[in-house]
C-alpha cells in the first residue's frame, strides 16, 4: 500500500462528509450503512473516494458510497472486465499477425 500524503488526500478537503462523525462512515451493520451513503450521494468527491479505496484495498467503512461487500464486488467486476479487454486485445493481436 502506497504511504498517504497531505497532497494526495486533498480530495477529503471538499468531501461533503467533512467535519461529520467518522462513526457514520463505520457502522457496525451493512444496513447501518444508509445514512453515510445519502451523505456520499451529495459528495462532490465521491469518485475520487471510491477510487481511493480501492486502490488502497480499504476493506472498512463507507467509501465512495459503497460499503467493504460492495466495494469488493466492484472490484471483482472491473477486473473481470480488464481480463475480457485483454482477452479481446490478444486476440486482435493475434489474428492481425495472420493478415
Amino acid at each position: 500500500m502506497r504511504p498517504s500524503t497531505i497532497a494526495n488526500e486533498r480530495w477529503r478537503w471538499y468531501s461533503a462528509c467533512e467535519g461529520m462523525s467518522l462513526d457514520l462512515f463505520f457502522p457496525d451493520t451493512e444496513r447501518g450503512a444508509s445514512e453515510a451513503k445519502q451523505v456520499c450521494d451529495t459528495c462532490c468527491v465521491r469518485a475520487i473516494c471510491l477510487i481511493y479505496a480501492l486502490s488502497n484495498h480499504i476493506n472498512w467503512g463507507i467509501w465512495g458510497g459503497m460499503t467493504p461487500r460492495e466495494r469488493k464486488r466492484h472490484r471483482r467486476s472491473i477486473d473481470q472486465s480488464s481480463q475480457l479487454n485483454d482477452n479481446r486485445t490478444g486476440a486482435h493481436i493475434h489474428l492481425a499477425s495472420y493478415g
